[in-house]
């Protein structure tokens, strides 16, 4: 005995007739902040990775190996782009900073 179609992704399982309950219903938003996090953790190595290839290294004063690979640098600019670009997916959340993700100074993530 399973009703769906009360309330729009919750499931009801009915245990017993006769019977009356309490229920709640809440975000599980430990989870979901957990998911966020571990997505910018992700962005980040990658970006870390990708400035250790191509950036000055101000104590050397060396180039990274990839430092005039235009390759690299576009794969970096399109992945910026698309963190940074509006959602279009019906929801009420357009962008990462609607949800507490915002771009540092050296284009890591940072989850607030």
């Amino acid at each position: 005995n399973t009703v769906s179609d009360v309330i729009g992704g919750v499931t009801f399982t009915l245990l017993k007739a006769g019977d009356s309950s309490n229920i709640s219903v809440a975000d599980d938003t430990g989870s979901i902040s957990n998911k966020i996090q571990s997505f910018v953790d992700a962005y980040n190595a990658v970006i870390q990775i990708a400035n250790a290839h191509y950036t000055l290294d101000p104590t050397t004063n060396q180039q990274g190996v990839l430092a005039s690979d235009p390759v690299l640098r576009g794969v970096v600019s399109q992945l910026r782009a698309e963190v940074s670009a509006i959602s279009r997916g019906g929801t009420s959340y357009s962008y990462l900073s609607d949800i507490g993700v915002r771009f540092e100074d050296d284009g890591t993530l940072a989850l607030d």
